[in-house]
């Protein structure tokens, strides 16, 4: 067996290790909803699918994982809620990792804080119909083709507010991007 192919098992174990000696702390931060032993696993988990994730700083990789039992936001992949992500820091030399939320890990925070009773997101192709206008009479019309929708060309957001007020953000393919 190569010495190579051991290198990301030892650094995942000592990022594991490092963890567990964290775990009442993480455990302390995580909403009741969620379970801190699924959290980390979860985490390792990430951590060990992303070699540039094993390259970072352990500080960063605990408050990652702090981050997300404190935010209660699943850093899977597959949900979308949260990332772990690599970046390297210049300064220091070294990568280090930072904690994303996602789109859907920020409709979940947007609900659970009261101040929104719904998310609605959309798409809008090519050869939908399609026309919004912002101001004081807010406009939003979108009537989905039936046939052949074309190229992705926008996206919008709709939001119910607790005060029963509807509100939309629409942005274009190019500045989603």
């Amino acid at each position: 067996m190569n010495e190579t192919a051991l290198v990301p098992n030892k650094k995942l174990k000592d990022i594991a290790d490092l963890l567990d000696s964290r775990k009442d702390e993480i455990a302390k931060a995580v909403p009741k909803i969620l379970d801190s032993k699924r959290l980390m696993r979860i985490c390792l988990s990430s951590i060990q699918k992303n070699k540039l994730l094993l390259e970072c700083s352990p500080p960063s990789l605990v408050r990652c994982v702090m981050d997300a039992a404190t935010f209660g936001l699943i850093p899977d992949g597959a949900t979308n809620e949260a990332h772990l992500v690599p970046f390297y820091n210049g300064k220091k030399k070294c990568y280090e990792a930072q904690f994303m939320p996602g789109y859907s890990g920020i409709i979940k925070l947007a609900l659970q804080s009261g101040y929104i009773d719904g998310v609605e997101l959309h798409e809008v192709y090519q050869n939908d119909e399609f026309e919004y206008e912002y101001g004081l009479d807010q406009k939003l019309k979108h009537r989905p083709t039936e046939g052949n929708p074309g190229s992705l060309r926008a996206v919008y957001c709709i939001v119910l507010l607790s005060t029963g007020h509807k509100t939309f953000e629409v942005m274009t393919k190019k500045k989603a991007e």
